[in-house]
């Protein structure tokens, strides 16, 4: 049997770039290693998968891990009518493997194709995944007559007790949308297969579809082949803006006409690739940081948002502070800090709010923060706990958001494009950076230590372990807006 089988994910993977699935199958150490966040989505996926099984009748059944053993027992089961569903259904044909989320018995005869997704809604990428697993089981021989997405139902919210499943997911019939594309389907298969037999890696330029809808996890080596100053890098490049530029012979930004067509931000960076320093900022710097201070404050918080709800009155996906750190500089220079950290399985957010209050009462200081996901948290916890709501608007009125100050005031060519705190940190304050963090270096990892802790079977030593590396994280962060506005400010002077 050829080990270059297409599969959903592969399938998926070539609708986005063919060269992306021939490097799948050919160069996989090309790509970048998953992300720790990457795979805490797989894991709350999982879940969610295994919660939406509870919908199904009691006598359903699963198939085995091993591919091949998968195969034989789905063939067996789907022969037996006392068998009403098979999670995990395994299926091969022509060189394409699927596994199905679930293959229900239908009462009329026939059988439901379900895809089960970690989503409050369907999208397309829904229908990209069913429709090659409805391909692959019609040519199996399987009368499939109706595909479904369960997904998950943003508004349950959940009740002293266990979770219930038939509130907390949605049945959405898909047949229609899915039988759409099985005619451009046809065609790519064959396509798709061939492609994973050629010895010839694929001619693709990258270009913005190289992040949409999904970051690819080649990009970097495709970038490898393109200048220093590739347009691609330029901020907020669309599509079809880049084949613009494209036609128009540009592939550096040095080869850019002086009436290509650019937004103003993109003319910064522009003018910071052509600077000695790679810095430009924008003349009205100055008046963007005017209510910034100092005296200021700086805040970061870490969130989780589990989609199987865990505290009574929260809803999937609902944002659930956890952590914050606070820096404070007055206006001598001076800075302290303060932060918090829940300890325990309760619902964490009274005590996260009370203490943020209460630090940053006394004076009416800016309270800056890095895009607009600080406030969102706070108005959430307004409405949450109606007992410190008046401290809370208070607060958020103090809010002061640098991301649109360094969006609208300044660009660096060391950004290649990319506004993130951690990016624009480097990039301004030399020898900054999370690189000597250990254990928890970004958001994703620290959603997952929180996840850790909450499960409680962790051994004290590692508890403390786990905390020691969230207090630092989120220290960073806070210690990268101080210096980034520092900066900000000797840019504008």
């Amino acid at each position: 049997m050829s080990t270059n089988v297409l599969t959903t994910s592969g399938y998926v993977a070539a609708l986005q770039c063919r060269r992306r699935l021939w490097l799948s199958a050919h160069a996989p150490e090309r790509g970048v290693a998953r992300d720790p966040a990457d795979e805490r989505l797989l894991e709350g996926a999982g879940a969610i998968e295994f919660a939406a099984r509870a919908l199904f009748p009691g006598d359903a059944v699963a198939a085995p891990p091993s591919f091949d053993a998968a195969v034989a027992r789905t063939r067996e089961w789907i022969e037996q009518a006392r068998v009403p569903a098979i999670f995990d259904a395994a299926f091969e044909r022509d060189r394409v493997r699927v596994r199905a989320d679930v293959v229900e018995r239908l009462p009329a005869g026939g059988f439901r194709l379900v895809g089960v997704e970690a989503a409050t809604e369907v999208s397309e990428d829904h229908h990209d995944g069913l429709v090659i697993q409805l391909h692959v089981l019609r040519e199996s021989g399987l009368d499939v007559r109706a595909v479904e997405v369960v997904h998950v139902n943003g508004a349950y919210e959940r009740r002293a007790g266990e979770v219930e499943p038939s509130r907390l997911f949605v049945r959405s019939d898909v047949t229609a949308d899915v039988e759409f594309l099985m005619e451009d389907l046809a065609k790519q298969v064959p396509d798709f297969a061939g492609l994973l037999d050629s010895s010839e890696e694929p001619r693709v330029e990258p270009s913005p579809h190289c992040r949409r809808p999904h970051p690819c996890p080649f990009l970097a080596s495709c970038r490898a082949g393109e200048p220093d100053d590739w347009i691609g890098d330029l901020p907020r490049m669309r599509t079809a803006q880049f084949h613009a530029l494209r036609a128009l012979g540009a592939r550096r930004i040095s080869e850019l006409p002086a009436d290509a067509p650019l937004d103003d931000r993109q003319r910064r960076a522009v003018e910071a690739y052509g600077r000695a320093d790679g810095v430009a900022t924008a003349p009205d710097l100055a008046r963007r940081l005017a209510r910034a201070g100092p005296p200021s404050a700086y805040l970061d918080f870490e969130t989780c948002s589990p989609g199987i709800p865990v505290f009574e009155g929260t809803r999937p996906y609902q944002v659930i502070p956890f952590q914050w750190s606070l820096h404070r500089l007055d206006a001598a220079g001076a800075l302290e800090h303060r932060e918090f950290l829940a300890e325990g399985r309760a619902d964490p957010r009274p005590e996260f709010a009370a203490r943020l209050v209460e630090a940053l009462s006394g004076d009416d200081a800016p309270v800056l923060v890095y895009s607009g996901f600080e406030a969102a948290v706070l108005a959430d916890l307004e409405t949450a706990l109606p007992d410190l709501a008046e401290g809370l608007a208070a607060l958020r009125a103090r809010l002061f958001d640098l991301l649109p100050v360094v969006r609208g005031g300044v660009y660096a060519r060391a950004f290649a494009g990319s506004f993130g705190l951690k990016r624009v940190s480097s990039a301004l304050v030399p020898g900054f950076g999370y690189d000597d963090l250990e254990s928890v270096r970004n958001g994703g990892d620290a959603a997952l230590a929180l996840t850790r802790l909450l499960g409680g079977n962790v051994r004290e030593e590692e508890r403390a372990e786990l905390r020691a590396a969230l207090l630092r994280y989120c220290a960073r962060d806070t210690e990268a807006l101080v210096e980034v506005h520092r900066v900000l400010r000797e840019l504008a002077a």
